[in-house]
């Protein structure tokens, strides 16, 4: 999320005299990190899927995974392949805030059952 903020605030950051990865090495350099780190994090939840959840039965902590977790993060995957081209990153930025915050529901939710 911080590298999206970070392309985001490209511009504002480079007027401050910033050093961020962005302004280090370039928006497609970063952009790639970013592919690179939500494929990753989508291949763990994937293997963490498989090897701790039980698909045999229906109960709301693996539609929870599936619904609040996997499919976010795939569309975040999607997202980020098209990252520089999207004119507003902002969205991209907002949802993952909304993905991280589903996430922390989703620890609560496994330390509670």
């Amino acid at each position: 999320r911080e590298i999206v903020k970070d392309i985001e605030d490209v511009y504002g950051d480079k007027a401050s005299g910033l050093k961020t990865l962005v302004i280090a090495k370039g928006v497609r350099f970063s952009s790639a990190i970013v592919r690179l780190l939500s494929v990753v994090l989508l291949v763990i939840l994937a293997y963490w899927g498989s090897v701790i959840l039980d698909f045999q039965t229906l109960n709301i902590f693996n539609i929870y995974f599936v619904c609040g977790l996997f499919l976010p993060v795939a569309f975040i995957s999607y997202l980020s392949i098209r990252l520089v081209k999207l004119k507003n990153i902002r969205f991209l930025q907002q949802y993952l805030k909304a993905v991280m915050i589903s996430g922390l529901i989703f620890i609560a939710l496994f330390a509670w059952i």
